[in-house]
């Protein structure tokens, strides 16, 4: 009985399948033929997480770029830290992974650009025509793959990249569903595990009603939270904060929520 209740379970779509990471890189590829490119070179995190299906740990919280996927018909490397290294090869559908190191050197990141300037030239591309995200990355950034590869004709790719991520694959739907699922289920469960005190003044606080969404879009699968946002009675006039004040009966409460689930992001917004 035990099994047989086991298979009737729902199966929840943790990751996209081998099918639709063929699909998305072919859609690169294609890109790239199109735009008369010799390689892509992703690097916003959102366009990495695209290309490589590595999801990263706070990446777009960085000033600077910190990895890199290079890709081709031939290449497909990832560059990064070296204390993601093996987050890389444990996720990635991708050839090979170098490390750098970039303690001291976070502001820059000279490190990272001397990387793929050497990628490039072991491949004979140090004057190829390469696509980039560059109206994504900081321009200082930029400046330093200029230096490294003067030669290289630069293409900001950002526009034509965007176009292409909007038509998803049936598994790119279903975590896009599954991640508003989650979402919204955090913001009901945050409010059943109130246990009774919600009105009450002394024991319950706007913040602590975040801190349980925040706490739940994790406990039902949820691979990050993004900005979250509890205001209550007049400071419902503000697009985002947090209220300070316990939770006061009759005020209403707006609850804002963003989480991603595998890199694809949902937003949550509901008014008790």
């Amino acid at each position: 009985m035990k099994n047989i209740i086991r298979n009737n379970l729902p199966k929840r779509t943790i990751k996209l399948s081998t099918e639709d990471r063929i699909e998305i890189k072919n859609k690169i590829i294609k890109l790239i033929a199109d735009l008369g490119l010799d390689l892509m070179i992703m690097m916003k995190p959102k366009n990495f997480v695209y290309s490589s299906g590595i999801i990263l740990p706070y990446a777009e919280r960085y000033i600077v770029p910190k990895t890199a996927h290079i890709l081709n018909n031939e290449i497909s490397c990832v560059i990064c830290p070296f204390e993601w290294q093996q987050v890389c090869e444990d996720q990635g559908n991708i050839n090979e992974v170098k490390v750098y190191s970039s303690y001291g050197n976070e502001l820059k990141n000279e490190e990272l650009a001397r990387q793929i300037a050497e990628t490039l030239k072991k491949a004979s591309l140090s004057k190829a025509k390469i696509g980039l995200d560059i109206s994504e990355i900081p321009v200082n950034f930029f400046n330093l793959l200029c230096k490294e590869l003067p030669e290289v004709r630069w293409i900001d790719n950002s526009i034509e990249l965007e176009k292409i991520k909007m038509i998803k694959t049936q598994g790119e739907i279903a975590l896009i569903e599954e991640a508003a699922r989650l979402n919204d289920r955090a913001t009901v469960a945050a409010l059943n595990h109130s246990e009774g005190c919600v009105g009450d003044l002394l024991s319950y606080s706007i913040w602590e009603l975040a801190e349980r969404v925040r706490v739940h879009i994790g406990e039902f699968g949820g691979s990050g939270c993004g900005a979250l946002s509890v205001l209550q009675g007049n400071d419902l006039r503000y697009f985002f904060g947090n209220s300070g004040d316990t939770v006061i009966v009759g005020n209403p409460i707006r609850i804002e929520s963003t989480a991603h689930n595998y890199g694809y992001w949902t937003q949550n917004c509901s008014t008790l």
